[in-house]
């Protein structure tokens, strides 16, 4: 067993998810709404499952998965 602080961003490959989200997709956007913005994200979230290569890269940066 190995010690984790509480709380550890580096180490959560969703974290990476969502950094790439607001550097790309969703830099720039202004949605009317919360339901605008909510798609908007799953669109984005949709175009990174199709991009396999780029998921794989959050899951290897966070150094869980090898």
């Amino acid at each position: 067993m190995e010690y984790l602080p509480p709380y550890a961003p580096e180490v959560n490959p969703v974290e990476y998810f969502w950094s790439h989200l607001s550097r790309t997709d969703m830099a720039q956007f202004i949605g009317e709404d919360l339901a605008a913005v909510r798609r908007q994200a799953r669109k984005a979230a949709c175009r990174v499952r199709h991009q396999t290569d780029l998921g794989k890269a959050f899951l290897k940066h966070s150094g869980l998965f090898k």
